[in-house]
């Protein structure tokens, strides 16, 4: 819609959830998946979570119909063990995801970095740190490779911007969770913005 192409005139790459919500149909999956190209959108999210063959079933369907050259992301919403979400990592690496979003419980930072060295997709994690401390404990743990501090949640622009400066004292990229109108002006005072939501 509107909102969507505006943020992609923004500047930042953008991607969406709205292809993949969990209890979609294969059929509704796809035909929202194809709206979501046709809006301009080369990244597309869908979640994850509910049923290993099923969801595997859906990131191949994804997979197949935006083609090679798009993105496809994966979103657990802290949903599974560090075991369970290593089985699914494997399941569906050779779909290429771009990356495997908040696999395991937000508290679990020594899962998530039990992960990251498992897979080879880039896990992206933070939407849960509400603070710069709680980021700092997140980049101490090597459980992220892209930081998802959301803008609102964690203090607006202003601690942001510190949790970004910290992340990217880590080489971390950050993609701010939610609020995309407040985190397009984050995006844009930072050296390590990687993506809008």
């Amino acid at each position: 819609g509107d909102r969507e192409r505006a943020l992609l005139q923004s500047g930042y790459p953008a991607y969406t959830t709205s292809a993949g919500w969990l209890g979609y149909s294969d059929d509704k999956v796809r035909s929202l998946t194809r709206e979501a190209m046709r809006q301009g959108l080369d990244y597309i999210k869908i979640k994850v979570g509910r049923d290993l063959a099923d969801d595997k079933k859906r990131c191949k369907a994804v997979r197949d119909e935006i083609g090679p050259n798009r993105n496809l992301m994966i979103d657990a919403n802290n949903r599974w063990t560090a075991f369970e979400a290593i089985r699914f990592g494997h399941m569906v690496e050779k779909y290429n995801p771009y990356w495997f979003e908040e696999p395991v419980e937000a508290d679990d930072f020594a899962g998530s970095a039990h992960i990251r060295r498992a897979l080879s997709i880039p896990v992206a994690s933070g939407e849960n740190e509400f603070t710069r401390w709680g980021a700092r404990d997140l980049i101490q743990a090597n459980a992220v490779d892209i930081l998802q501090c959301d803008t609102v949640l964690a203090g607006g622009i202003s601690e942001g911007r510190k949790i970004a400066s910290l992340a990217s004292a880590h080489h971390i990229p950050v993609s701010p969770h939610g609020s995309p109108h407040m985190a397009v002006h984050l995006l844009a005072s930072l050296p390590n913005a990687q993506i809008m939501e």
